[in-house]
């Protein structure tokens, strides 16, 4: 009997989490899409998601003819940060360049918060030389699903969106050409 009531509390929680009445509209793919990928409104939903998620946007029309500019998992929440243009950059400061890299290890990952400075390093070329590339701006970040089945081997990868000096954008590609970068973070004493 203990369960039964257990069991129609929880349901009845799941469903008032999911209500219609609470939350905001937000918009998310319906599958996934590339890097570059122009959306059409067979690519989006809305759903309502509580709480509500910041910057996020909620109807089709604002998105519908953008492009994308990284590669989005399904469900994923769309906000103007994520398409080529003027949303993208106006995060950017002045004199910097917007790249989307790849980072190589989990601890890359933690450091990669959006809104922090911090040095990319990463070889470069077939000599491995190791480059740094310091006052890189986080500007977003996007965690892919690792893979999945009996024979995945694939591990979780986190590509990040970031402002680079624009002297410096060239080798940052061409570095994450090479390999996934590492993060490192300076002391500011």
């Amino acid at each position: 009997m203990f369960l039964a009531i257990g069991l129609a509390a929880g349901t009845l929680a799941f469903v008032d989490a999911l209500s219609p009445d609470e939350g905001a509209p937000t918009l998310v793919l319906k599958v996934a899409r590339p890097a570059g990928h122009v959306l059409t409104a067979d690519d989006v939903r809305t759903v309502t998601l509580t709480p509500a998620l910041d910057g996020v946007l909620g109807a089709p029309e604002e998105a519908v003819g953008e492009v994308l500019a990284v590669g989005l998992p399904a469900g994923s929440p769309l906000s103007t940060g994520m398409f080529v243009g003027p949303g993208l950059a106006v995060s950017a400061p002045s004199g910097t360049t917007v790249v989307t890299v790849a980072l190589a290890d989990p601890g890359s990952r933690e450091l990669a918060i959006p809104g922090t400075k911090l040095t990319l390093v990463g070889e470069t070329g077939p000599d491995g030389n190791v480059q740094q590339v310091h006052d890189v701006l986080v500007l977003s970040r996007l965690d892919s699903p690792a893979g999945e089945g009996l024979f995945a081997t694939e591990t979780l990868l986190t590509y990040v969106l970031v402002a680079v000096p624009s002297r410096m954008a060239t080798l940052v590609l061409e570095s994450s050409a090479v390999a996934p970068l590492r993060v490192a973070l300076h002391s500011q004493h």
